[in-house]
């Protein structure tokens, strides 16, 4: 038989495409778990710093973040970034208490408006 444009077409081949959904996934998994296990060695790395440095680091990040991300100048560009991963760092310490965690929400909340 001739080939015509009378023919229907050949379905595409799925099975490559469900070959791969596994892989996909895999890698998510990889990554999420690659995540979780970085901010467990952070918080870890935070707790064996001596008392009085991680206090001091402590204060300090808490300062900045009062003192530099509440402001309107720090919504958009490169602070608003720095912002952001100041108000991640400083729910790391085992001393952020809830003050420190509702202003590190506060940085959170007005950078997603």
């Amino acid at each position: 038989m001739a080939r015509g444009s009378n023919e229907t077409p050949v379905p595409r081949d799925t099975r490559r495409r469900w070959r791969a959904a596994p892989m996909f996934v895999g890698l998510a998994l990889a990554i999420l778990v690659a995540a979780a296990a970085w901010h467990r060695h952070a918080e870890r790395a935070l707790s064996a710093l001596p008392a009085e440095v991680r206090i001091e680091a402590f204060q300090d990040s808490l300062r900045n973040l009062t003192d530099n991300c509440l402001a309107e100048s720090s919504l958009e560009g490169p602070l608003r970034r720095h912002c952001l991963h100041e108000a991640d760092f400083v729910l790391r310490f085992p001393e952020c208490n809830a003050d420190c965690r509702a202003i590190a929400r506060s940085v959170f909340s007005r950078a997603h408006r």
